[in-house]
């Protein structure tokens, strides 16, 4: 098995972004290889998904998620509430108020596995391997986010 992580940080702004080219590097860097390929991201408020990366597309989906987990704050949630919440709570911080990003994670996922075939990741025409992090707002401190990277050879 083939092994990598590297860390990414979102801009200012940015709600996702396209890490193809930085994939395709990494299994580039391996050679001939074939196998299947998993892409991970190591947080559980962030997401990777498989799609095409048009701008309109990506507020559509920045909206429909918006609709169906609303920022904490604007909706109650159970995570948030630290008069009840009595598991994994991270007592050398303040806690995040931050259910609806879990939420948002838990509806894409945490990782996507593609086939590899003597080197080339094997995709669609428009599709896209696309990182997303939802525990980004307004009063939110953005941070490095580990990514990890893996082939099983075949």
């Amino acid at each position: 098995m083939l092994f990598t992580e590297f860390k990414i940080r979102l801009g200012e702004n940015e709600k996702c972004r396209n890490i193809t080219d930085k994939i395709k590097d990494i299994v580039g860097e391996w050679g001939s290889v074939s196998g299947f390929l998993l892409v991970f991201v190591k947080h559980t408020t962030c997401g990777i998904s498989i799609n095409e990366n048009e701008s309109g597309l990506i507020e559509d989906f920045s909206d429909m998620m918006s609709g169906i987990a609303p920022t904490s704050g604007e909706k109650y949630y159970r995570h948030d509430d630290l008069a009840i919440r009595t598991e994994n709570l991270d007592r050398d911080r303040k806690e995040r108020v931050n259910a609806h990003a879990h939420l948002k994670d838990m509806l894409i996922g945490a990782s996507q596995t593609l086939p590899v075939l003597f080197g080339n990741i094997i995709l669609g025409t428009w599709q896209q391997i696309l990182f997303f992090d939802f525990d980004l707002d307004d009063s939110a401190e953005r941070q490095d986010r580990t990514i990890t990277v893996s082939l099983l050879e075949a």
